[in-house]
């Protein structure tokens, strides 16, 4: 027997199929991409770079993830990505670094006595390229120069 459905009734059967695709395409047992620990030192002509804000973005072919850091005062850094889970994804990452200058972000006081942040000249930013091995990097060395 073939019955004759409406167009509203396939509709709401469509619906709810995207639904339910939707909900187990992307709910919580959906892990991202798979990332592996990272960390390493940052050095500018061979001594320690403290305070530098580090961005790898990986060059995977069709892939879209980032990971970040800030180096320690030993230049130092661990990677975390995007939602906060330690390290990075494997292969080839653009690594953005940008150093803000001497004496920046500390608060002054306007006339008024409002507390602004200070900006002492302009963030110097480096850029790199790196591969991340499958097992990931325990002492990554980076250095950029002046």
């Amino acid at each position: 027997m073939i019955k004759n459905y409406t167009f509203r009734q396939v509709a709401n059967c469509l619906a709810i199929l995207l639904f339910m695709v939707t909900v187990v395409g992307c709910g919580e047992g959906s892990s991202g991409p798979s990332l592996v620990p990272v960390s390493g030192t940052l050095s500018l002509d061979g001594k320690p770079l403290a305070n530098a804000d580090l961005q790898f973005s990986t060059t995977n072919e069709g892939e879209a993830a980032a990971s970040f850091g800030t180096t320690d005062q030993e230049g130092h850094f661990d990677l975390k990505s995007q939602d906060g889970k330690e390290g990075a994804t494997p292969g080839g990452h653009r690594v953005n670094i940008t150093v803000m200058p001497a004496g920046s972000g500390g608060p002054t006081k306007t006339e008024g006595g409002e507390e602004v942040l200070s900006m002492q000249g302009e963030p110097k930013e480096y850029y790199l390229e790196v591969t991340v091995g499958a097992e990931g990097e325990s002492d990554l060395k980076l250095e950029v120069k002046k």
